[in-house]
């Protein structure tokens, strides 16, 4: 979440220091509250749990395929980064 206004973007270790990269502005603050309550659903699916009671089987259609979008935008982002970091 957002920091004094301002969100950690990345942090690197340089020796023995820490160097921190901030944004400006909190991101949370573009996101519309409709999307900000899909991926507060992500983030519990990520932890674990479901919308509803019982298993995967007994979760609403809308509800796995919005889990599912995020969570292939999350991976490519990921696989983005790994690529950056990796050359």
């Amino acid at each position: 979440m957002c920091l004094e206004g301002g969100l950690r973007l990345k942090q690197e270790v340089v020796g023995d220091e820490v160097f921190e990269t901030f944004s400006t502005t909190c991101p949370w603050l573009e996101v519309s509250p409709f999307a900000r309550a899909f991926m507060e659903m992500y983030v519990d699916y990520k932890n674990g749990f479901l919308l509803k009671a019982g298993g995967i089987a007994d979760q609403p259609a809308w509800y796995l395929e919005a889990i599912r979008f995020i969570d292939n935008r999350m991976n490519a982002i990921q696989a983005a980064r790994l690529r950056e970091e990796n050359g």
